[in-house]
């Protein structure tokens, strides 16, 4: 009996002990509804980034008039998750200098557009950033002639405007002292056209962007690249008020 006795109270003080810890558990956190996602399923449309050209395998328009590539379909994913549908989008034809406006302003809910995961995005603009979709270096494409890098010293260089390339490429020749002219244009149908007519002696490119220049060209076929340079993780950026999707 004094065996029964002591186990009915051990049991009495667990159950005891367990109702207190329940008592005492914090309530479940409510996570607020985005604005963002409430604000597109309010108006039944997702905007998304398109690309003021080509920007090919990524964010490209077909002879229908059809936007198609990597970027589109992810954003078109989302619109999925959202609204049901990956009818239910809107792209608009901006520039990368254009994304940052654009996405605050709220002109796009989301930014799906090769761009890169970088500490001062999160920090002093403060955007919030997904996994990375994508990773790929930055590659020099040069024409017969330069073999590695230090060749294009006193050439002149290609890249893409209102990106990371022109901060990185700046980088690179100050830390491996090549004195080179560099070029930058806004849309990425020029700075091909300038490659492909010899203004440039290399043209400067993210590594996938790089592969589908060399297998789609239709003009002299580049040699390959010089240089590999940096690796940058492409993620999906949202507004620091939407981070809860």
């Amino acid at each position: 009996m004094k065996t029964f006795g002591t186990l009915a109270s051990a049991a009495a003080l667990s159950l005891g002990l367990c109702g207190m810890a329940a008592a005492q558990a914090p309530a479940p956190v409510q996570i607020k509804p985005s604005p963002t996602v409430e604000a597109i399923k309010a108006r039944g449309v997702m905007a998304c980034a398109g690309h003021n050209g080509s920007n090919l395998g990524f964010t490209e328009v077909d002879d229908k008039g059809n936007w198609k590539g990597l970027d589109v379909d992810l954003c078109k994913a989302i619109a999925t998750a959202i609204l049901g549908s990956p009818d239910k989008t809107k792209f608009a034809a901006i520039s990368f200098a254009q994304r940052w406006p654009a996405l605050n302003s709220g002109e796009i809910d989301i930014l799906v557009k090769t761009t890169d995961a970088t500490m001062s995005r999160d920090t002093e603009l403060g955007y919030v950033f997904s996994i990375p979709y994508l990773f790929g270096a930055f590659q020099f494409l040069a024409h017969t002639g330069p073999k590695t890098a230090a060749d294009l010293n006193g050439g002149t260089i290609c890249t893409s405007g209102g990106s990371n390339n022109i901060r990185y490429l700046s980088d690179f020749l100050k830390v491996k002292n090549i004195k080179a002219e560099v070029l930058t244009f806004d849309k990425r149908e020029e700075e091909r056209a300038a490659y492909a007519a010899k203004r440039c002696d290399a043209n400067m490119m993210w590594g996938p962007t790089a592969s589908i220049t060399r297998a789609t060209s239709r003009t002299e076929r580049p040699s390959g690249p010089a240089r590999r340079d940096r690796v940058a993780p492409q993620v999906v950026i949202m507004r620091e008020a939407t981070s809860v999707w």
